[in-house]
């Protein structure tokens, strides 16, 4: 991270390269600096609004972006979940992960909420994007799902068993009125 008087933080990524010049400047690197409002914005996804939380952090679990919405001021990961009270056996395994740059999704309680703790690797960068949602957001989201599947095929299943009852009385219509003629006919004849 790097600040220039004035501006707005940035995020400095660099990458060393064979020693070379250019216009009588010699280099032994390469970098890019970008506003970290502005790869906020970029890496910003409100599928769950204003209840996500998103990080990038470094390896050794220090904060480098906080995306927008969050709840949570945290510097560095690995501290948060030791003062939040997460059992160390689950931080150990989070703090390896990250270190180690995997991808997996624990469950963890902060502040008497549960919530998901997902984090991946940004490819080439040696960061990680951290995600903390609450159980109940993501939960409320499949529920709904599973409320219009479980609407959608109960509205299925009512047209069925109307449109099987419909073809039932109507043939069993005809067959009555089938029969009903045959009686009419059987007692004409016996009439005679």
């Amino acid at each position: 991270n790097g600040v220039i008087t004035g501006q707005d933080e940035m995020m400095i990524f660099a990458v060393k390269i064979d020693e070379g010049t250019y216009q009588g400047f010699t280099y032994s690197a390469l970098a890019f600096a970008y506003e970290q409002d502005d790869i906020a914005r970029y890496l910003y996804n409100p599928v769950y609004g204003l209840e996500s939380n998103s990080f990038i952090i470094y390896p050794d679990g220090v904060v480098g972006i906080t995306l927008e919405n969050n709840n949570f001021h945290i510097r560095n990961i690995n501290s948060f979940l030791e003062h939040a009270g997460v059992d160390e056996e689950k931080r150990e395994k989070i703090e390896s992960d990250i270190e180690g740059l995997c991808t997996d999704t624990q469950q963890v309680t902060i502040e008497q909420t549960d919530y998901y703790l997902h984090y991946e690797p940004i490819e080439g960068m040696g960061t990680m994007l951290v995600s903390l949602t609450p159980v109940d957001v993501v939960n409320s989201t499949l529920n709904n799902v599973q409320i219009a599947t479980i609407s959608f095929m109960t509205i299925v299943i009512i047209c069925m068993v109307l449109g099987v009852t419909f073809v039932l009385y109507t043939v069993m219509k005809k067959y009555i009125s089938k029969q009903a003629k045959i009686l009419e006919k059987r007692d004409l004849m016996y009439s005679l």
